[in-house]
């Protein structure tokens, strides 16, 4: 289990101290990076994964046992600063992760990382220099989601949704001001893209309300996870 710093970079991330299960898709070709310390260099290997409830984050992989006192964060030319748990050891085996949303392809992030050696309580301060690769999807892979309705049966209203492309499903979650329901798929049957599907029926449906779909699955053509949410007035 890995280690996950979350702070919040404007409206770009969220840091916490955690733990992460990862999936599998990883991107670990990040650019390494070099700090001087007191007592040396320490490097950070970069790599942009996700996890098994299909979130993006950074990881980081330390050359040395460290403790993180601050992390600065920039991305065309904005910088956000938190600081970290100086009395905690981020380990060369787990290293630590920063969970990011929005992240995209080509992305060129700076992070510049102050704290400790921790074998020797030296202060080091490393820069780390990560462009986000080309062929990351975010975890949507430009993935759109249409939403629409019809009448049902006894009064209901049915909702029908029309992907982009051929897509599997594992759960949708519905909201409607208060009200909340979830659907569970079997990320097996395929929907295929540009082609309309019955989602679900509901009673009470009424002229205006607002709906919120949150689709998560994988994506057909290459396994990749995606999670989108598409929004939907009734006419």
């Amino acid at each position: 289990m890995k280690k996950l710093i979350i702070l919040s970079l404007m409206f770009l991330f969220t840091f916490f101290i955690g733990c992460k299960e990862e999936s599998g898709v990883t991107h670990p070709n990040g650019i390494n990076s070099i700090g001087d310390g007191n007592s040396g260099s320490v490097t950070f290997q970069v790599s942009i994964q996700q996890d098994q409830q299909h979130g993006i984050y950074f990881h980081f992989k330390p050359s040395v046992d460290v403790k993180i006192a601050k992390i600065d964060g920039t991305i065309n030319g904005q910088t956000s600063s938190i600081d970290g748990d100086i009395n905690s050891v981020m380990t060369v085996a787990e290293g630590f992760s920063i969970s990011v949303y929005n992240a995209e392809a080509r992305d060129k992030w700076s992070f510049k990382i102050a704290g400790k050696i921790a074998s020797n309580n030296n202060d080091f301060v490393a820069s780390v220099d990560y462009t986000v690769p080309a062929d990351f999807t975010g975890g949507t892979s430009n993935v759109t989601i249409e939403i629409n309705s019809q009448p049902g049966n006894d009064g209901s209203v049915q909702f029908l949704f029309k992907p982009s492309v051929d897509i599997k499903i594992t759960k949708v979650n519905v909201e409607m001001g208060g009200a909340t329901d979830e659907l569970t798929g079997d990320n097996t049957t395929v929907y295929n893209g540009n082609n309309w599907h019955v989602l679900a029926g509901y009673t009470g449906v009424e002229s205006g309300q607002d709906w919120s779909f949150t689709f998560t699955g994988t994506i057909v053509s290459n396994n990749q996870s995606y999670s989108i949410t598409s929004k939907y007035k009734v006419p």
